[in-house]
């Protein structure tokens, strides 16, 4: 009886020993492969240094910064844990924490920030590892160079992070250990803007010429990166003679950041552009009540955000739409000094940018120019008097008139002859405003 129960005793031992062996853990297994010379090499992969380094960003602006760790593959033996003698790897940013605001005020607990995320991404994607990744033998290790950018995030997620790089061999059974970290700083620009805005003035152009109208305005002003960025601009038009001082109204789209165009619009009415002085004999401009055309300077300042103040200047003319309807020269064979040349013209403001009224303007002097030498032998100025010794306005037509005789300039023969138009400016300067074709008489 007793050797019955003895051998049933040694079959259970036996069965409940084989199937205890079919269920040893991987660690078993690689005693059992070791006692047969095969040796495991276990554990994870390790890092060095620890702490890879840091850096800082200020706004938009720093780096990129360059860094470098080693991984090493475990080793002690001859395969990995899964039965390879070598393994694949992925070498990249593991892991983003934040343990910082962007005072650098240090948080609580570590805040961590998903891969997945908008700012994960951005911060992992600003990391550039290379290799990103590499065959492992047990016990081999590889040098991986790192190259960090700024990461760009929107000044509400300035902070301090800690960035988390590993190598990972996905069913290799090696561990993925602790990684090599990286401190990342984001913090806003603390630049100090000691350059001012550029400015340039697009209309009206610097030497343009306009008949008399509306002039449209137009500035743009930009703060040099890096900078504060525009403000305000201000911008205003002087004759050039300084009768006319005043500001002009702009619409801006201020304020930019820096390196972003900001725009003004506005515009100039010069006296006489619209309304109803000039447009008849009774509102008729005078030597006292001039009319805007002349010479102008228009002046920009832009301001950026620390108080730099950046300039430009542009000077423009306005003139009036002179049209000659007739010119015309007449030769008397019989009574020589009394042949003669007619000249009628139109003044008007501008048909673009006004309604291109007829303007009565009393200022109005016509030079008779010789054009063999340049020379003026003879001036009509605005008079009710013989159209043969003043310029005449016909408020009829209307229109402009002034006939020269031969006689009355001296000439002893007949000659060419041109009819230049001139009034005074806003500043009282004559200026020409017109020029008729050659004529003979």
């Amino acid at each position: 009886m007793k050797k019955r129960c003895a051998w049933r005793f040694f079959t259970v031992a036996l069965v409940s020993l084989t199937a205890l062996a079919g269920s040893l853990p991987l660690a078993g297994a690689a005693e059992a492969q070791g006692r047969q010379g095969v040796s495991i090499a276990n554990g994870p992969f390790s890092y060095d240094p620890a702490n890879a380094g840091s850096t800082t960003f200020l706004g938009e602006f720093g780096g990129p910064a360059m860094t470098s760790f080693r991984v090493c593959a475990p080793g002690g033996g001859t395969i990995f844990p899964a039965g390879g003698s070598t393994a694949v790897a992925d070498i990249s940013v593991f892991g983003v924490e934040q343990v910082a605001d962007a005072d650098g005020v240090a948080l609580a607990e570590p805040v961590k920030v998903p891969l997945d995320s908008s700012l994960g991404g951005q911060i992992a994607g600003a990391f550039a590892l290379a290799p990103q990744s590499h065959i492992f033998a047990p016990g081999s290790c590889v040098d991986v160079g790192v190259t960090v950018s700024n990461p760009m995030v929107a000044p509400a997620e300035f902070g301090d992070y800690v960035v988390t790089m590993k190598a990972q061999a996905i069913g290799s059974g090696i561990g993925v250990g602790s990684g090599s970290r990286y401190g990342l700083s984001l913090r806003p620009a603390t630049v100090t803007d000691i350059t001012p805005p550029t400015v340039v003035i697009d209309s009206p152009a610097d030497g343009s010429t306009h008949l008399l109208g509306l002039i449209s305005v137009q500035i743009r002003a930009n703060d040099p990166v890096p900078g504060t960025g525009v403000t305000t601009i201000v911008a205003g038009v002087a004759s050039a003679g300084g009768t006319v001082t005043e500001p002009v109204i702009l619409v801006a789209d201020t304020p930019q950041p820096a390196g972003s165009d900001a725009t003004a619009t506005g515009s100039f009415n010069p006296t006489g552009a619209s309304g109803p002085a000039g447009t008849t004999a009774l509102t008729a401009f005078t030597g006292t009540v001039r009319s805007g055309i002349g010479t102008y300077i228009l002046a920009a300042d832009a301001t950026d955000g620390a108080g730099n103040v950046g300039m430009a200047d542009s000077t423009f003319h306005v003139k009036y739409d002179v049209a000659f309807t007739m010119a015309a020269g007449q030769i008397n064979n019989g009574q020589p000094a009394n042949s003669f040349g007619r000249f009628h013209f139109s003044v008007r403001r501008s048909s673009v940018t006004s309604d291109a009224a007829f303007m009565f303007d009393q200022t109005v002097v016509v030079k008779l120019v010789r054009t063999s030498d340049s020379a003026v032998v003879a001036s009509h100025v605005f008079g009710t008097g013989a159209i043969t010794a003043f310029t005449q306005i016909d408020e009829t037509v209307p229109e402009y008139k002034t006939h020269f005789k031969r006689g009355d300039i001296g000439a002893a023969g007949s000659a060419t002859y041109k009819a230049q138009v001139w009034f005074l400016d806003v500043d009282g300067v004559l200026v020409q405003q017109g020029e008729s074709p050659a004529v003979t008489f």
